[in-house]
């Protein structure tokens, strides 16, 4: 996807001042996305965002497979919602199978090509993908960064994805905000990255 093709997007921004309507808008957002049959990023700041775009999706087309890549796992076993613990609901939600890659908090394994080539892809896939995954040395300004020496299992899931072809109902893009003392070099890779999300959703 070219930089200029994103201006034919359609966009609708929700600013945090919405509060608790903040979830009600991204919910119907998606909602009438899916509906329509039109490709969808949900680009967010904390992964809990995630949570409302799913469940719309799943509202329309029942059993669904969710990759999540992401630094951390976000599954902590707490009975509210937060960024911290909506994978552990969301594997709770009837039709959903969920599955975890590039996790590397808590001291887990590396995630391998074997773990994505046993996802079952007769499903609708959603792709909830946090800029964490990557090194911070790339993305310095994440907040909860965890050290790591390179970028090799990411790209291994984009190989995946390219070569695999699933079918992708929806995409999410969490956990980056411009920051104020912001670098040129990290700006231009989001923004590649943005673009590379894209191209899933309409793929």
């Amino acid at each position: 996807m070219r930089a200029s093709e994103l201006t034919d997007c359609k966009h609708e921004y929700f600013p945090r001042s919405f509060g608790e309507l903040l979830d009600f808008h991204i919910y119907h957002s998606v909602r009438r996305c899916v509906g329509k049959g039109e490709p969808f990023v949900v680009v967010g700041g904390d992964h809990s965002c995630s949570y409302s775009s799913i469940l719309a999706t799943s509202s329309l087309l029942g059993k669904m497979t969710i990759i999540q890549v992401d630094a951390h796992h976000d599954r902590h076993k707490v009975p509210f919602l937060t960024n911290y613990t909506l994978f552990h609901h969301l594997a709770e939600v009837p039709g959903l199978s969920v599955h975890h890659f590039g996790n590397r908090d808590e001291k887990q394994q590396p995630s391998t090509k074997r773990e994505l080539e046993a996802i079952d892809l007769t499903l609708p896939l959603y792709i909830s993908f946090d800029v964490d995954c990557y090194s911070p040395n790339r993305v310095p300004s994440v907040n909860f960064p965890i050290p790591k020496d390179n970028d090799q299992d990411v790209e291994i899931f984009f190989e995946w994805i390219d070569s695999a072809r699933p079918t992708i109902c929806g995409v999410d893009l969490v956990e980056w905000s411009r920051p104020s003392s912001h670098s040129d070099v990290e700006d231009s890779f989001v923004f590649e990255l943005f673009k590379r999300i894209c191209s899933l959703a309409v793929q």
